[in-house]
């Protein structure tokens, strides 16, 4: 466990029901961390059709919300919000599965007869909060 992590809830979490809500869903992240890396890609491909189909169902909510927290006209919403993040979950969707691949590269002499790849794989978890 790398040591610079902190872990622990901040005090501000503890003071603020929202930091803290927050702080225990990235605390539930890191425990099903390993697990979410053994699935396939198939599973992520549904999940991320899941995550676009809810966001298409959920189109004019958002826009609302938009509209009350920021005065966002709910046409520009669309053009600046909700079809980028359409097209970009698109795009890994297509993409995922060859993403997700290993990556044959050359194996050193020292380990001749075996064979080397890279396979990506997460490193880091980030929340990303608006204030």
């Amino acid at each position: 466990m790398n040591p610079t992590v902190e872990t622990s809830p901040s005090p501000r979490a503890a003071a603020d029901p929202v930091l803290a809500r927050i702080q225990d869903v990235y605390e539930k992240q890191r425990a099903n961390r390993w697990k979410v890396a053994q699935t396939t890609a198939d599973e992520r491909v549904a999940k991320l059709q899941r995550l676009y189909d809810a966001t298409w169902a959920r189109r004019e909510e958002i826009q609302q919300a938009i509209l009350a927290d920021y005065g966002k006209n709910p046409a520009e919403t669309d053009i600046t919000e909700i079809y980028p993040c359409l097209s970009e979950l698109k795009h890994t969707i297509a993409h995922l599965p060859q993403w997700m691949e290993p990556e044959p590269v050359d194996t050193p002499l020292a380990l001749f007869g075996t064979r080397s790849e890279i396979r990506c794989e997460t490193m880091r978890r980030c929340a990303v909060s608006y204030a």
